[in-house]
């Protein structure tokens, strides 16, 4: 139940790593599920110039993505609705996103995790900071009265059913194996990845 993978990037002066690691096992322990460290080097002599511990920031970038599908997928004009499977740091970030960047084209977020308790302990911390309603659901049937879809899971399966989703929503999957291969079939046949 655990992986380990790293991304590289070189620039003209330095060269940065960041190393992934996810064990499920941490949430017994009180720890996030996935951690993420980033080592900055000097390029020429690939001396550690800085390590930093990357998690936040890292959950903080991964949300973003959201503000970015939703500017460019939702429409102008009118309130769209959005479902969120997900309840951890990235959901956090998904929500604070949507809330600067659109929060007065959205009616309404609806918040799935795999306990409902944790769906409503995340509503209840980010209630003062958006204006944006957050509903706490506890299975998949708003999901069709949804424009956009986001998953921030890390799932092993898939967490819908393509008959859930309405048949012109945006998905935006930010997790693992959360997306039904049905659905991924249709995309390619008929709509836009």
């Amino acid at each position: 139940g655990w992986k380990l993978s790293s991304l590289y990037s070189v620039s003209s002066t330095h060269g940065g790593v960041k190393i992934i690691g996810a064990n499920a096992f941490n949430r017994r322990l009180g720890l996030p599920r996935s951690t993420s460290t980033f080592l900055l080097l000097d390029k020429y002599t690939l001396r550690p110039i800085a390590i930093l511990d990357e998690t936040g920031l890292s959950a903080a970038r991964t949300g973003t993505y959201a503000s970015i599908v939703a500017d460019r997928c939702l429409a102008k004009a009118g309130m769209a609705r959005v479902f969120l499977i997900g309840s951890g740091p990235v959901a956090r970030s998904v929500i604070r996103s949507l809330s600067c960047s659109c929060g007065d084209r959205i009616e309404q977020i609806f918040i799935r995790s795999r306990r409902i308790e944790n769906a409503r302990a995340l509503a209840i911390a980010l209630a003062e900071e958006t204006s944006i309603p957050l509903s706490c659901v506890e299975d998949n049937r708003m999901m069709a009265s949804c424009s956009l879809v986001i998953t921030a899971t890390n799932a092993r399966q898939p967490v819908f059913d393509d008959e859930e989703l309405e048949r012109h929503a945006t998905t935006l999957h930010l997790g693992g194996d959360e997306v039904p291969g049905a659905y991924l079939q249709r995309c390619l046949r008929t709509g836009l990845v």
